[in-house]
């Protein structure tokens, strides 16, 4: 199989008065791993099924390998859809459900018979082509619907939210599957999802979608280390955002003054304008926050109040107050629980970035 590359050209979606998709223009790589993340309404279903083929945009045009397929219908574009529900058909069994996309092609039975054995072998189902979908696991019914979106051997896979009806371990694991899978075809996966994880373990390339328009394309350490905007960094992980004033600015470094935190030194990677007086936001991840003794050699200190700890495992989530600012950070590894009131905040003026406001 090889993937193909798709390219969205100011593509719309209307619903009457409702702009689902507001003129978005996108270059997805062929033979990678893409996602569309986004909050529920964000746009990212619409075209992904647009894309599909089973949804029409209201303007724009879509582009697969390069050749115009706006007006096709589904049937007629190199592409497979892999749905949460798995769709299989009870009555059907396993390789009769992986084999239905080449019945439809008018595959020669045994062919067909061959390539659905061969996929059942590539899914690690080998054995049970004779089981029906309910004699299966949730997670063995996952590996068949994906078998049967590829044995057709698309150059595009769109993937709708496939894993939202696993349980968290299970999605774990099948994460890492999906991933292995995509690499070994050389397949160009499209996958949906609101899950924020899922989509930084498993891409290439994430697109993060804001009521119909992309907010930021960028591989996923990208995004988390260097979001655009506030609504990437709140969206993208836990993130702390604090509102400052320009004071000073240099190449790529600011100083800003926040009215009770007083002075702030910060970075700027995005080149955000940054003329005296102008009100900025900054984005200061959890796990860059030391506290106690730690703090002590940072640029940014301050002395904080513990208002809660909460353990997690590897992570100890602390909950503080900074003269009425409350602060979120993340304390990774065996620390020890937490039990001073009062105790010494800092950061570095790298972690906390500029960014234009969401």
């Amino acid at each position: 199989m090889t993937g193909a590359s798709v390219t969205l050209d100011r593509v719309s979606r209307r619903f009457g008065a409702l702009v689902a998709l507001d003129a978005v223009s996108l270059d997805l790589p062929a033979a990678r791993y893409v996602t569309l993340l986004g909050p529920s309404g964000c746009g990212k279903t619409t075209l992904l099924r647009i894309i599909a083929g089973l949804e029409a945009a209201s303007e724009g045009r879509v582009l697969i390998g390069g050749i115009d397929v706006t007006e096709l219908p589904a049937r007629e574009r190199d592409t497979s859809i892999m749905f949460q529900d798995y769709a299989l058909f009870p009555h059907m069994t396993v390789r009769e459900n992986i084999a239905f996309g080449l019945r439809m092609r008018r595959v020669p039975q045994v062919e067909a018979r061959r390539r659905a054995d061969a996929m059942l072998d590539f899914v690690d189902l080998a054995g049970r082509g004779d089981r029906y979908p309910a004699q299966l696991s949730g997670g063995q019914r996952q590996r068949v619907a994906l078998a049967r979106s590829l044995v057709i051997q698309p150059s595009v896979l769109l993937l709708d939210e496939p894993l939202g009806a696993l349980d968290a371990n299970l999605r774990r694991r099948l994460q890492t599957e999906l991933r292995a899978v995509q690499q070994r075809v050389g397949t160009t996966f499209v996958h949906v999802t609101h899950d924020q994880e899922e989509a930084m373990s498993l891409s290439d390339l994430v697109v993060v979608m804001q009521a119909g328009h992309v907010a930021q394309v960028a591989d996923p350490r990208t995004l988390y280390l260097n979001p655009r905007n506030a609504f990437v960094a709140g969206f993208v992980g836990g993130c702390n955002l604090i509102e400052a004033v320009v004071e000073d600015a240099m190449p790529g470094a600011l100083c800003l003054v926040h009215p009770v935190l007083g002075r702030i030194h910060a970075s700027n990677p995005n080149g955000v304008p940054a003329e005296r007086g102008a009100r900025l936001q900054l984005a200061l991840r959890p796990e860059h926050i030391l506290l106690g003794e730690a703090a002590a050699a940072q640029p940014n200190r301050l002395l904080a109040r513990l208002t809660g700890t909460v353990f997690v495992g590897a992570v100890q989530r602390c909950t503080l107050e900074a003269q009425g600012v409350l602060l979120t950070a993340e304390l990774h590894g065996r620390h020890a629980p937490l039990t001073a009131v009062e105790l010494p905040l800092g950061f570095a003026a790298e972690a906390a970035i500029a960014l234009h406001p969401a």
